[in-house]
Parts: C-alpha cells; sequence; structure tokens
C-alpha cells in the first residue's frame, strides 16, 4: 500500500478548496501551489557564514540573511479543478508548473531539476 499515493488521491477526488504545501511533491500530487525556500541555496550560503568564521571574523559582525533564492511550484490541473486561472505574474513567478498529477507534464524554469 502507497500511503503517499492514495493521499494525493483521495486529496484529488476530494478537493474542494485550495490547498498550499510546502513541498513540492505535494503540489505534484495535487495541492494547488508551494512555497518553499531553496535547500541546496541555504545550505550553500549557510556555509559561505561558516567560511567567514573560519577565516577569522567575529561572528557578531556577521549579520542574519534571508534566504537568497525561493522556489513556487504550482499545479494547473488542481487550479482547472477549482476553478481558479492563474495570472500570468504568478505563472512567470513559478519555478515549476504541473500540468497534471502524475508528473509526467511539467514545466520548469532553466536550470532546475
Amino acid at each position: 500500500m502507497d500511503v503517499i499515493k492514495d493521499i494525493y488521491t483521495w486529496q484529488q477526488e476530494h478537493q474542494r478548496k485550495p490547498t498550499l504545501a510546502y513541498f513540492e511533491t505535494v503540489v505534484k500530487g495535487g495541492a494547488l501551489c508551494g512555497f518553499a525556500i531553496d535547500l541546496d541555496d541555504r545550505s550553500h550560503q549557510a556555509g559561505e557564514m561558516a567560511a567567514r568564521v573560519l577565516k577569522g571574523e567575529d561572528v557578531k559582525t556577521i549579520n542574519a540573511e534571508y534566504p537568497r533564492k525561493t522556489l513556487v511550484a504550482l499545479n494547473r490541473k488542481t487550479a482547472d479543478t477549482l476553478g481558479i486561472m492563474f495570472s500570468l505574474d504568478v505563472l512567470n513567478l513559478a519555478n515549476v508548473i504541473y500540468h497534471d498529477w502524475e508528473g509526467k507534464e511539467v514545466s520548469r524554469k532553466s536550470g532546475l531539476k
């Protein structure tokens, strides 16, 4: 029994209002949209800060930093099912757009896996 697949199937059949998610996989499964930080870039950013400390910079002089990259994932099939139309601005903002619930029809901005 594939619990994740079962949950997504139930969600696709019973969803009556938009669902927001933190992970892209949930959007692939049927959530309307997801917002997350790019964990790879965030790790690189933390490494840069650590390198500054190792080079002798005082920790007190290093300011906290917001994540440099965010990821936005959209599911157009869910939007269509709910009668929601994404504006061109929102579509242009998205890093990943799923056009189905199986992940077979996917649009990704260049440079993303």
